[in-house]
């Protein structure tokens, strides 16, 4: 027989990316909850560049998505912890979290297209 994994949304998610984006010194990103996703963003409300999403897929494993150029969010291919994700982002993903003007005047447009 096989086991199903607990899914459960964890409220601090949200929380625990602020704090990890303030020890590094992101703050131009911030997360926030989308239905079962946890969204990084920055830029204008208005108009977000959405970063990341991570999903839930079992307790205590989530799932990372990043934008790539103009297509849909796709796989990193990394599920684990929230805290190992994000340091996976950082160190194999790292325009995905850059600020857009350090990544150059085609970051929105090639990189990050919105939600």
């Amino acid at each position: 027989m096989l086991r199903t994994c607990e899914v459960a949304r964890e409220d601090g998610d949200v929380d625990d990316v602020i704090d990890y984006f303030k020890k590094k010194r992101l703050t131009h990103l911030r997360a926030r909850r989308r239905a079962d996703l946890v969204v990084v963003e920055s830029g204008p409300a208005k108009n977000p560049i959405a970063h990341v999403r991570f999903r839930r897929v079992c307790r205590p494993s989530l799932r990372a998505r990043v934008r790539h150029s103009h297509r849909p969010m796709a796989a990193t291919g990394f599920d684990g912890s929230l805290d190992d994700l994000l340091d996976t982002l950082m160190s194999a993903f790292p325009w995905v979290l850059r600020r857009s003007s350090d990544a150059g005047s085609n970051f929105r447009s090639l990189v990050l297209v919105g939600v």
